[in-house]
């Protein structure tokens, strides 16, 4: 599902201020899944990341997705992700495996992701082999652990970055558009 405009301009650019200026000051590390890509678990330092404005962003989402009352996926949780040229998300899913941390049994993963820099449409989310069409201030939101996800390599010198929540659901979830 595509929410279309889920933040306006004055909140994307603040985003993108966000995550560049932790780019650099160099807290966000390497990803080690692929080359090229940056990346920080908000909730594991989040005197560090955590700010009003993204507060708010998760308490939007909780309310727009009616997830109040699911609890926080606990593998990846909030992130923030920057991919530079060349750099790639490889085809995977997001499952919750047993003996993992963060495995929750009976649940899916659900994520949703705010599309704050997408300069090349190369980096575009490619969910179950489809493109998203979605533009900067979307949010997309998908069950991470069952949709095998991925990205084309970025073409372009801006990076992609994105803001995403997760959320760990009951099998039987389903998801319904904002109200």
């Amino acid at each position: 599902m595509v929410v279309r405009g889920f933040v306006d301009e004055p909140v994307r650019t603040a985003l993108l201020q966000k995550a560049l200026g932790h780019m650099a000051r160099g807290e966000l590390r390497p990803n080690p899944c692929g080359p090229a890509r940056f990346f920080a678990k908000v909730d594991e330092t989040p005197e560090v990341f955590v700010d009003p404005m993204l507060q708010s962003l998760t308490e939007r989402c909780v309310r727009c997705l009616r997830l109040e009352g699911h609890p926080t996926d606990r593998a990846l949780g909030r992130v923030i992700s920057l991919i530079r040229e060349g750099g790639f998300i490889h085809r995977h899913t997001d499952a919750y495996i047993d003996g993992v941390p963060g495995h929750r049994p009976g649940e899916h993963h659900l994520r949703c992701n705010i599309v704050v820099r997408l300069a090349d449409p190369s980096g575009r989310p490619v969910i179950e082999d489809s493109a998203l069409e979605v533009v900067e201030g979307d949010l997309w939101v998908f069950y991470a652990s069952k949709c095998m996800h991925q990205t084309m390599p970025l073409r372009g010198s801006e990076p992609r970055i994105v803001f995403g929540f997760g959320w760990s659901v009951p099998l039987t979830h389903e998801l319904q558009p904002p109200p």
